[in-house]
Order: C-alpha cells, then sequence, then structure tokens
C-alpha cells in the first residue's frame, strides 16, 4: 500500500498538493471555489489515500479513484473489495503516463479489458480527439507517436 510519508500538517495538508488537480476541476464544473470547499468541508466529498482504504465500506457513495495507472493489482484488488451497498466506483487514468518504476506493474489495461462489456462493469477508452482542455492536443500528440524520440 502507499504512504503519505513525513510531510508536516494533517492528513489535508499532507494531500492537498496531490489533490491540486482534482479539486481545480471540480472549481470549473462548480464555477465557484467556495462551493468546492465547502463540499470538502460539510464531508459530502471526501477525499483521503488509498492507503487508508483498507477496513472500509464504502455504501451509498461513488468512489473516484485517479490517477489508477499507478496501480498495481494487488492494490486494485484491495481497492474494488470495499465495494459496498449503492456504490459506483471509477477509475481515471491514462496508460501513457505510468509512473511506476517497472510500468508492467500497471495493472489498468488489463482490467480495462476484462472488464470491457461486463454487465456489472465497463470501460471507456478516450482517443486524441477527446482531449477537451485544448484543441492542438491531438495534433501534438500524434506528432510526438509519429517521430520516435
Amino acid at each position: 500500500m502507499e504512504e503519505l510519508g513525513f510531510l508536516p500538517g494533517n492528513l489535508w495538508e499532507k494531500m492537498e498538493p496531490y489533490m491540486f488537480s482534482f479539486t481545480g476541476n471540480l472549481d470549473k464544473i462548480f464555477k465557484n471555489p467556495s462551493i468546492t470547499k465547502e463540499l470538502i468541508e460539510n464531508g459530502t466529498i471526501q477525499i483521503f489515500p488509498i492507503a487508508y482504504i483498507r477496513g472500509a465500506t464504502m455504501d451509498n457513495c461513488i468512489v473516484i479513484i485517479d490517477e489508477a495507472q499507478n496501480l498495481s493489482l494487488d492494490t486494485f484488488r484491495s481497492i474494488i473489495t470495499r465495494i459496498g451497498k449503492n456504490c459506483k466506483m471509477i477509475f481515471l487514468g491514462d496508460t501513457e503516463q505510468i509512473d511506476l518504476r517497472d510500468k508492467n506493474s500497471s495493472c489498468l489495461s488489463k482490467v480495462c479489458k476484462l472488464f470491457k462489456d461486463q454487465e456489472y462493469a465497463s470501460s471507456v477508452t478516450f482517443e486524441d480527439e477527446d482531449s477537451v482542455r485544448n484543441p492542438i492536443i491531438p495534433s501534438l500528440l500524434k506528432l510526438l507517436r509519429d517521430k520516435s524520440l
């Protein structure tokens, strides 16, 4: 399991630098950063590290696991066994951005293939053209793939 290390501060202060993109995207969705802050403060949105998931049962919620390309199969198993009543789990990740030393230890591609077209699980793969941050991104990605660097 992953550890948070010895960053100073409470749990949120340790995690905040890692959550910048996630909370930033919520700010864009809500069009008001104070809404994101309020939802986190009142517990409607809960953010915690995967290392703290052991023993938990996720009932009546939607769980989003971000950066799932960095999950090993063992960690993936630990996470999915937390699914409780009325729980939906969403794994987000980019298999071209694996940060693990052994890139083959990432289970995301394997799990996506395994769950594709299942009754109780599914997989969606986005292509370069699906990037919505900026219209030039698909062209840049194609250029990078076409040229061996």
